[in-house]
């Protein structure tokens, strides 16, 4: 007995609204080139921002044109991940619509979570380094220091105003569960801010810059590496779900669903990006 319920359209856009939905990666990236994803091994040209600079106006001579640059950034559809699982030949499991759509949601989870994985790797490849008091201590934050919270968000906006980072864009951070602990602290309270939906770890909005949530941050020597920057911007993600299928497996008496998802990350500005250096106990126990 095949899957009956089975629509490849739909079931592909189910998988596609979970990625989109858990996806922190899917929130803070360029996704302009998402549409230009064809196999894997295919190579995108990511122009880089040229500076234009202005200057006073010459009333007596003509003006003159700045030479726009066409450096490239290469992002390498390099990343190939697949979901598959057996649907038995049982009525009460086939004739419900709902177990394949939560299969299908838990596989097309783990293939996000992978993907913002990926994303907080990219701290190693930013050009700026937050450590407290700009020294190289990493962030610490306990209960008696969760005030320092706003000192955080202050230098990070800081160091991206000195870097020339477009800031009419939304500044993001990228943290551990434990640095919204901190957050938490100094507001007194669970502070995920009532008027936004809680999606793709979203936290909320605070001194002017997006706090993301997020287990996938890197922990190595003591320290955990958050990641800042300015959204859709500093890093570029392209992926799609190439193909989503149902198929009889040969030899049982059951059914099976794969789909196959092809993409790639790269930042493409690593000066407007920043590695934040937070202790690996970032809420000490007293």
């Amino acid at each position: 007995m095949a899957i009956s319920n089975f629509i490849s359209e739909v079931w592909t856009a189910s998988a596609l609204d979970t990625l989109k939905n858990t996806l922190v990666a899917e929130s803070v990236c360029d996704m302009s080139y998402n549409s230009e994803v064809a196999n894997e091994g295919d190579t995108i040209h990511i122009l880089k921002h040229a500076a234009v600079a202005d200057a006073a106006y010459p009333a007596s001579s003509n003006i003159t044109y700045n030479a726009l640059s066409d450096a490239t950034s290469d992002l390498s559809i390099n990343v190939k991940r697949y979901m598959a699982f057996e649907v038995p030949d049982l009525d009460k499991v086939q004739s419900k619509p709902e177990f394949v759509a939560k299969a299908t949601a838990n596989g097309a989870y783990d293939i996000a979570d992978h993907f913002d994985a990926l994303l907080l790797g990219e701290y190693a490849n930013a050009s700026i380094d937050s450590f407290e008091d700009d020294s190289s201590t990493a962030w610490q934050f306990t209960f008696q220091t969760a005030a320092d919270v706003p000192a955080l968000f202050a230098q990070l906006r800081r160091k991206l105003q000195g870097a020339n980072a477009p800031m009419g864009a939304r500044p993001f951070l990228i943290g551990p569960p434990e640095l919204c602990e901190a957050v938490d602290l100094f507001y007194g309270g669970k502070m995920t801010q009532p008027n936004d939906v809680l999606r793709n770890g979203f936290k909320g909005s605070f001194f002017g810059i997006d706090l993301y949530v997020s287990n996938n941050c890197t922990t190595a020597s003591s320290v955990t590496h958050g990641l800042a920057g300015v959204t859709a911007q500093s890093i570029a993600l392209v992926y799609q779900l190439k193909k989503m299928e149902a198929l009889r497996l040969e030899g049982r008496f059951s059914d099976g669903v794969r789909a196959l998802v092809v993409g790639g990350l790269k930042t493409s500005r690593p000066e407007i990006l920043i590695d934040v250096n937070l202790n690996s106990n970032v809420i000490a126990d007293s």
